[in-house]
């Protein structure tokens, strides 16, 4: 069964996948597959996870990431993760 994500989340999803990738909004749904349905390559992927990762302040390991092919699956993954970044190198 598909995550369902409120009207807040959605919409800053749009603006973000807006950002990153400039795909249409009407194709930027929960379902939408990364790279078959918003056109995201390498950089395009990494570019959108890099705003979600500021936009939620969290990192998205790259084990995750590379695993995620939906975008419902990059949002859920933030959802549960927001406001665990990793913690900054101690100054020297």
């Amino acid at each position: 069964m598909p995550e369902v994500f409120d009207a807040e989340t959605l919409a800053l999803a749009r603006q973000l996948c807006q950002a990153a990738l400039g795909c249409p909004e009407e194709l930027i749904t929960p379902e939408a597959r990364l790279e078959e349905d918003l056109g995201a390559d390498s950089f395009g992927r990494a570019s959108l996870a890099a705003l979600m990762e500021d936009q939620w302040d969290l990192t998205i390991p790259d084990r995750e990431f590379l695993a995620m092919k939906t975008l419902g699956q990059m949002l859920g993954y933030c959802l549960a993760h927001r406001g665990e970044s990793s913690p900054a190198a101690p100054d020297q």
